[in-house]
């Protein structure tokens, strides 16, 4: 999750991210950091203007766990049904704790 990315034009600055094992460096608040940022995102102009859909959280499972573990992103040729298993494990903004 990359919660306050700034910058100009096409360049990034500032980038914080939050990883379930806060373990990323500086600024990774880990599951702290997420699950403030879902309690406290309105999506606003750059959400729109990125034609982002409503927040939809996936659901983590060993699939997901294994993932975020890499250091380096690996395309399989599962990666087509697990976008889809994304969908149906995703969770909308009504079940995530703050949003009721």
């Amino acid at each position: 999750m990359l919660p306050n990315g700034q910058g100009a034009g096409q360049i990034l600055f500032d980038i914080m991210m939050h990883t379930p094992d806060g373990k990323s460096g500086v600024g990774d608040h880990g599951q702290e950091g997420i699950d403030i940022f879902l309690e406290q995102h309105q999506c606003q102009q750059f959400c729109h203007e990125l034609q982002l859909g409503p927040l939809r959280i996936p659901r983590l499972n060993h699939t997901h766990a294994a993932r975020l573990k890499s250091v380096e992103p690996a395309a399989s040729v599962d990666d087509e049904n697990n976008e889809e298993e994304d969908k149906e494990d995703a969770l909308e903004p009504d079940e995530l704790p703050g949003f009721n």
